[in-house]
């Protein structure tokens, strides 16, 4: 199996400075703004560090089911990957 260290990048370990991207050696932090709703769900865009539609994504755009938000879905998520 493929070492998942050397998945992202050559400068592993590293943290990003700001709040919406940040990395440790066993999670990842990342921000998502409101792009679309669909009939049933919400699509959710990756962010970078500046707030900004990020250039390169480690999930990309983000689905989630309307039954699973709250009736007025979040402008903002942020999610935490984490893995050992």
């Amino acid at each position: 199996m493929r070492d998942p260290k050397l998945m992202y990048d050559n400068n592993w370990p590293y943290n990003e400075v700001g709040p919406e991207r940040t990395r440790s050696m066993n999670s990842l932090k990342l921000q998502f703004a409101l792009e679309k709703e669909t009939k049933g769900a919400v699509r959710y865009q990756e962010l970078d560090v500046n707030g900004g539609v990020a250039a390169t994504f480690h999930i990309g755009n983000l689905y989630l089911r309307k039954t699973s938000l709250p009736s007025t879905p979040p402008a903002r998520l942020e999610i935490e990957v984490k893995w050992s």
